[in-house]
């Protein structure tokens, strides 16, 4: 590969996507994890720490996937998209839905009774928050 051809556009914008793509993809690969785990997990014990062994990778790969987006979206000079205001709005989205997610799990470990309330609604919202992510990654 010539020097010429790393110099244009495309290519110096290559890499910055496919981390940030890499990233958003891990990011719904530890959802469909939790997903897995709440599914296939009957002791409430086992589960609570499987769901709590995952959720700093969550928020860091998050975090990742959000500050690679920025940097991404000022290589291109900031330029308004649809296309950006879709992935800021979801990405800010999913970081709400697992912030409550998170301190609703913390209320919910005191009776069985919102355990399994909160498995639920765990259910869907990482089943929702992954279908974004994937949506969001062809788009």
């Amino acid at each position: 590969m010539s020097l010429q051809a790393l110099n244009t556009q495309d290519s110096v914008m290559a890499q910055p996507l496919l981390i940030h793509a890499f990233f958003a993809a891990l990011l719904a690969l530890a959802f469909i994890i939790n997903l897995y785990t709440l599914f296939r997990e009957k002791n409430l014990i086992q589960l609570n720490r499987k769901i709590y062994l995952v959720m700093p990778a969550i928020y860091i790969l998050l975090s990742i996937a959000f500050l690679s987006g920025i940097f991404v979206w000022a290589m291109q000079q900031f330029a308004f998209s649809f296309k950006v205001i879709v992935m800021l709005l979801g990405s800010l989205s999913v970081l709400i839905a697992e912030i409550k997610r998170h301190k609703s799990a913390k209320f919910a470990i005191t009776k069985k009774e919102r355990m399994e309330a909160y498995i639920k609604k765990a259910k869907i919202l990482y089943f929702l928050e992954t279908i974004l992510i994937i949506v969001l990654m062809v788009v």
